[in-house]
């Protein structure tokens, strides 16, 4: 079988179509990629060592009349080039993972007699995957579908988030330092301003526990500088980066997780059993990252705080508490760790397996 997976502008797209790219590969299929060039794009096409196909595909939603207007007039040509790109590649499915370029390659796939899928990773579906709902052979949902967005609830498969398997070694193999509290903080791929100045107000208490204490930050590009000299200045233990392709080993080290509610971050929160403070997005595409911090806050596995809430002072009385009484955070990585669903790559790849 060959598949051709499609995916494009964030994490929370390109990591899982990665994942699910070297379980299809493992299992002896054949995989190509379709990405949308833009940076992250690259940095993922890097990562699985090879050639992608660009489908440059724009913005139709939350953008201004003349941005929509121009989005609309290229639509033509994005479908022409996913024509172009199927009639080369000759798959026998396509799976679109979420950004722009999956539209137009599903609609044509499906247009052409091939068989689609696309994965949902939120719990409440983007634009593109509500209208590719559709016309797609198979729906694959990281977390229990919602009702009202899906009409086609019989072709709805529930298999979660694939991981990829270099990240799931990574945490494997590396330590965890019983003897200090670990806190990770990260904004998603491209870091969280919010969350950067949040810590920085925070340093002064943290100085309190510096000898217990470790920081491991992932700032984004535009903070790191100043984050790592304000915690070198403190004396705190922390390791600060833009980025991070070790993500795995970032998990296993991590008592608690300060993060925003991405589709990637709570896959991966799920998968490592980790207990976290999630501040979701407040600009998300339908408020989705509240969803996906309620999907684990309902379930005892989270502690969901709104942005505008959200303060350094109200975070330092949780976290003093769990200094002192670990056994909270405890349970909330064993809560977290209940909602994991086995190897959802396999999943996926056993359903395509039977329909293609």
């Amino acid at each position: 079988m060959h598949a051709l997976l499609a995916a494009g502008g964030t994490g929370g797209h390109l990591f899982p179509a990665l994942a699910l790219g070297q379980s299809f590969e493992a299992a002896n299929h054949h995989v190509s990629y379709v990405g949308s060039g833009r940076p992250l794009d690259l940095h993922a096409e890097k990562l699985s060592g090879k050639t992608w196909r660009h489908l440059k595909a724009k913005r139709l939603k939350g953008v201004g009349f003349l941005s929509k207007l121009l989005g609309i007039f290229t639509v033509p040509l994005a479908l022409i080039q996913a024509l172009v790109i199927l009639i080369q590649e000759k798959p026998d499915i396509v799976i679109g993972l979420g950004g722009y370029c999956t539209g137009p390659l599903v609609l044509m796939a499906r247009f052409v007699g091939i068989k689609t899928a696309i994965l949902e990773q939120n719990c409440i579906p983007g634009f593109t995957n509500r209208i590719l709902s559709r016309v797609a052979h198979r729906i694959f949902v990281a977390f229990p579908a919602l009702g009202k967005y899906w009409k086609h609830t019989r072709k709805i498969i529930h298999s979660g988030n694939p991981i990829r398997r270099d990240v799931i070694n990574q945490f494997q193999n590396s330590p965890h330092d019983d003897q200090a509290f670990t806190l990770l903080v990260f904004g998603g791929s491209q870091g969280a301003h919010f969350l950067n100045e949040t810590m920085l107000q925070l340093i002064p208490q943290l100085q309190q526990y510096k000898e217990r204490v470790k920081l491991i930050h992932l700032t984004g590009p535009s903070d790191e500088a100043e984050v790592k000299a304000a915690y070198e200045k403190a004396g705190l233990t922390a390791e600060v980066a833009a980025f991070s392709d070790e993500m795995g080993r970032l998990y296993k080290a991590a008592d608690l997780v300060i993060s925003r509610a991405g589709a990637s971050t709570v896959t991966d929160l799920i998968q490592f059993g980790r207990a976290s403070v999630l501040i979701p997005y407040p600009f998300a595409a339908d408020l989705h990252q509240h969803a996906n911090g309620r999907y684990l806050a309902e379930a005892g596995a989270a502690v969901l705080i709104d942005q505008k809430d959200f303060s350094s002072e109200l975070f330092w009385q949780q976290l003093a508490s769990w200094l002192e009484k670990p056994e909270a955070l405890q349970a909330m990585a064993h809560n977290t760790q209940s909602l994991l669903i086995k190897d959802p790559a396999q999943v996926i790849i056993k359903e395509c397996e039977k329909f293609v």
